[in-house]
């Protein structure tokens, strides 16, 4: 028993307490930080302008973004999708819900004329050749 050492009185104690308290702030600071943060991402990018001129100018940008087609059918996919909608082990949708978001986004597409046999925009998944990619 002689071999053992005196512990320190407290003196460890003492320093983790105030790193918690320490690490307590930070984390504050940081929430405080990230809801700032998530408040700009929330606000309409005209509420965010100074002037008259610079907000017309980011609502007409804004309308042009969500005019972009792509933006257009992830809107739907959203949409779609929503909260709950069950998925597969690997987090794919089921397949049914993928045929029925495909028919959704294909109906949501803009098409142009690519050929002579291909004058309108596709309502189903058939493809230009009239056989449906689900079919062997």
């Amino acid at each position: 028993m002689g071999n053992r050492k005196p512990r320190a009185a407290g003196g460890k104690r003492r320093q983790q307490g105030s790193a918690r308290a320490s690490r307590t702030a930070t984390d504050a600071g940081v929430a405080a930080a990230l809801g700032e943060i998530q408040r700009v991402l929330d606000t309409p990018l005209a509420e965010l302008m100074e002037s008259d001129e610079e907000r017309a100018a980011a609502q007409a940008l804004t309308e042009d973004a969500l005019a972009v087609p792509a933006i257009v059918r992830l809107g739907k996919l959203v949409a779609f999708v929503g909260e709950g909608r069950p998925v597969t082990q690997a987090g794919n949708l089921k397949a049914p819900d993928a045929v029925a978001v495909a028919r959704l986004l294909a109906r949501a597409m803009t098409c142009r004329a690519r050929s002579a046999r291909w004058t309108t925009c596709p309502t189903s998944l058939t493809s230009i050749a009239g056989r449906s990619p689900l079919s062997s």
